[in-house]
């Protein structure tokens, strides 16, 4: 068993409110679930969970060409929540 963070969040401002995005890893069912800003969650199988990231970063990076905020992703660690970017 895995002794890694299980729990996800990136944050960020939009309109002068946090949003944020919450996804937890499920080690024994191999799934991870996504809560949304918009209260809807999703559940995908490890393998889904796999491809999503090189199908969205398609989609973004090529098709919809972005700009925004600035994102940050956090891990729950014994509770509380780090900054990866301070993990080096």
């Amino acid at each position: 068993m895995t002794t890694a963070p299980t729990e996800y969040r990136i944050r960020w401002q939009e309109r002068g409110a946090e949003r944020r995005i919450l996804a937890t890893a499920n080690p024994t069912d191999r799934t991870v679930t996504v809560d949304l800003p918009d209260r809807s969650a999703v559940t995908v199988d490890v393998t889904s969970a796999r491809a999503l990231p090189m199908l969205l970063s398609h989609l973004v990076f090529t098709v919809l060409e972005p700009s925004g905020p600035y994102l940050s992703i956090e891990a729950s660690v014994d509770g509380h929540w780090i900054d990866l970017r301070d993990c080096r």
